[in-house]
C-alpha cells in the first residue's frame, strides 16, 4: 500500500512544474520525475486530474463558441478584481494559467498538446536505446505499468472481473508469478493490454518504490532475440537470457516457443537479472506448452 505522505518539498515542487507538464514544456527528465511523484502522492494526483479537466473544458469550449474582441482585457480584469490569488492560494497558478490558456485558444495562437504526447515522447526517448527485440516488452512497461496510476485500493487479481484478467490460457501463470517474486513485491495487475496495435499479457508487481512487470508478447514475423543476434546475459539451464539498461530500467527478454517474454523494472541491474534467471525457466516451460 502507498505510504508516501502528502505535502512537503516533493510536492511544492511539482506543485510548479504541474501546468508546465500538463502542456508538455518540460524535459524528459523533469516530466519523469512529475509522472514518479504522481503515481506516489494522492494529493498531487487530484491537482493535476483537477487542472487536466479544466484543459480539457477549456478546449471544448473553444470550438463552440466565439469570443467576443475583448475577452483578453475583460478575463484578466475580472482575476484581478475577484483577487483570486488570495481566495485560491493553492490553485492560484491553476487560475492563471486557466485565463491564459482561454486567452490564447480564442485567439489562435497556443495549439495544446495532448498529455500522451508527452508519455509517447519519452517513451520513444528511452525505448531508442534498446535493441529491436527488447523494446516490446519495455514500451507496455513504461506505457502500462509506469503511465498508469494504481490507487491503493487497486483490487487483486482474484477481485477483478473476468473481462480484466489475461484469460484462461493465462490466468494459471499468476500463481506461479506471485509464488517466484519476492513477497515484499505485491502483484497489483494481471490483464491484457495493447500498445501501438500490439497485444500484451502483463503482470505488474510494486512495493513501496518500485515496479516490476512481466510482459508476454506473441511473437511477430521475422522477430526475436536470436534473429537480432544479440549476446545473452547469462544461460539458464541452456536458456538464453538478455539483458539490457535504459536509463534507470533494465529489461531483461528471453523466448519460448511463439513467445517473448520480459522482466522489467527499476531494480538494479543485478537484481533485476537474478530475478530474471528465477523466472525465465518455469516461465518458458509454461509458454512452450501454450498454443501460438
Amino acid at each position: 500500500m502507498n505510504t508516501t505522505p502528502s505535502g512537503g518539498q516533493g510536492c511544492e515542487k511539482v506543485q510548479r512544474y504541474l501546468d508546465s507538464y500538463i502542456q508538455g514544456e518540460l524535459l524528459v527528465e523533469t516530466n519523469h520525475e512529475v509522472l514518479e511523484h504522481l503515481e506516489q502522492c494522492p494529493a498531487c494526483r487530484a491537482d493535476h486530474e483537477q487542472r487536466l479537466w479544466l484543459r480539457n473544458r477549456l478546449r471544448e469550449a473553444s470550438r463552440t463558441v466565439e469570443a467576443p474582441v475583448d475577452l483578453p482585457a475583460r478575463v484578466q480584469r475580472s482575476i484581478r478584481e475577484a483577487g483570486l490569488r488570495s481566495a485560491f492560494s493553492r490553485h492560484r497558478n491553476l487560475m492563471l494559467v486557466a485565463a491564459t490558456i482561454l486567452v490564447a485558444v480564442f485567439a489562435g495562437v497556443l495549439t495544446l498538446r495532448q498529455p500522451e504526447r508527452i508519455q509517447e515522447s519519452y517513451i520513444n526517448r528511452l525505448s531508442a536505446r534498446l535493441a529491436g527485440a527488447l523494446r516490446v516488452g519495455f514500451d507496455d512497461h513504461l506505457h502500462c505499468a509506469v503511465g498508469r496510476k494504481f490507487p491503493d485500493d487497486y483490487p487483486k487479481p482474484e477481485q477483478m472481473k473476468p473481462q480484466e484478467l489475461p484469460g484462461p490460457d493465462f490466468e494459471p501463470l499468476s500463481p506461479v508469478l506471485r509464488k517466484l517474486v519476492p513477497a515484499k513485491y505485491e502483484m497489483v495487475s494481471a490483464h491484457r493490454c495493447s500498445y501501438k496495435t500490439r497485444r500484451f499479457v502483463h503482470f505488474i508487481f510494486r512495493n513501496e518504490k518500485q515496479l516490476i512487470s512481466v510482459v508476454i508478447a506473441p511473437k511477430q514475423a521475422n522477430e526475436g532475440f536470436q534473429i537480432e543476434k544479440l549476446i545473452p546475459a547469462l544461460r539458464q539451464a541452456g536458456l538464453p537470457v538478455y539483458q539490457s539498461t535504459a536509463d534507470r530500467y533494465q529489461v531483461a527478454g528471453f523466448e519460448s516457443g511463439q513467445y517473448m517474454a520480459y522482466l522489467v523494472s527499476d531494480l538494479p541491474a543485478g537484481e533485476n537479472l537474478a530475478l530474471a534467471q528465477v523466472l525465465s525457466q518455469p516461465v518458458s516451460q509454461y509458454l512452450a506448452g501454450l498454443k501460438g
